[in-house]
């Protein structure tokens, strides 16, 4: 058997401090709602089911890799969008590979992908930089280089290329 215990609950203030009690606003719903997948990935979705979350990642996966998503698109201005567990990173905005401080894609074993509004582009030297040494300028998501060849294999091969166009004269002009 249980026992019941009664309270009695007062509004009156017995104590002299003139402490008042704040009264706290409502709080807005929340903008997604986490789920627990069952390998263990956590992701956030909004009411309409798209991945989206305003206050961190909205895919936590179980192996450590972290995704911003906002209304099911990769989407962060203070980071990556994607953080893999092995060290993989890639810049977004509203979607698209962007990213104007430094390389949009960093790969886990080094290589460097620079992107604006998801197409390769580099003005001061190549788009891509792969890890195995090979280099690749870009403007505008188009193979171009003027001063020189616009790919630059690992094995010394070059092509040169102008707004897209292969240039086999190889005086890029």
């Amino acid at each position: 058997m249980i026992d019941m215990i009664e309270f009695e609950w007062s509004d009156d203030d017995d104590d002299d401090d003139d402490d008042e009690e704040e009264e706290i606003p409502p709080q807005p719903p929340p903008s997604s709602v986490g789920t627990v997948l069952p390998d263990g990935t956590v992701e956030h979705r909004n009411a309409q089911g798209q991945l989206h979350r305003l206050d961190g990642p909205a895919v936590e996966g179980a192996d450590g890799t972290r995704e911003w998503w906002v209304n099911d698109l990769r989407h962060r201005l203070d980071g990556p969008a994607f953080e893999g567990a092995d060290g993989f990173r890639s810049w977004y905005q509203n979607g698209l590979r962007h990213h104007l401080d430094g390389p949009a894609v960093e790969g886990a074993r080094g290589s460097k992908e620079w992107y604006v509004n998801g197409f390769r582009h580099r003005l001061d030297g190549p788009a891509v930089e792969w890890a195995d040494g090979t280099k690749g300028w870009y403007v505008n998501g188009l193979r171009h280089r003027l001063d020189g060849p616009a790919i630059e294999w690992a094995d010394g091969d070059k092509e040169w290329w102008v707004n897209g166009i292969r240039r086999p004269d190889r005086t890029g002009e």
